[in-house]
């Protein structure tokens, strides 16, 4: 609360702020834009939460497996990182 409270009061810090929160939004849009042809669970094209819950939660390994089955041998994981499967025959 005390944040939000010198926020208000400091001009030039909110500013800061606003700018700060716009470069982030544009950065985010920018890079699900150029992923988005590539298919994944939805929420790990803006978040790496997906990515995070599952390594904490010691299941990543299944559920990028699970993703792969779900999307294809090329999909989408949290921004910038892709799976790419070959069958070794």
């Amino acid at each position: 609360m005390a944040f939000l409270q010198t926020l208000l009061q400091t001009p030039a810090l909110a500013t800061a702020f606003v700018v700060f929160a716009i470069y982030v939004l544009i950065s985010r849009i920018q890079t699900w834009n150029r992923l988005r042809h590539i298919p994944g669970p939805i929420a790990a094209g803006w978040s790496r939460t997906w990515l995070v819950k599952s390594q904490l939660g010691g299941k990543l390994p299944r559920d990028v497996s699970d993703v792969c089955e779900k999307y294809g041998t090329s999909s989408s994981l949290p921004t910038f990182i892709l799976v790419r499967l070959r069958r070794l025959d």
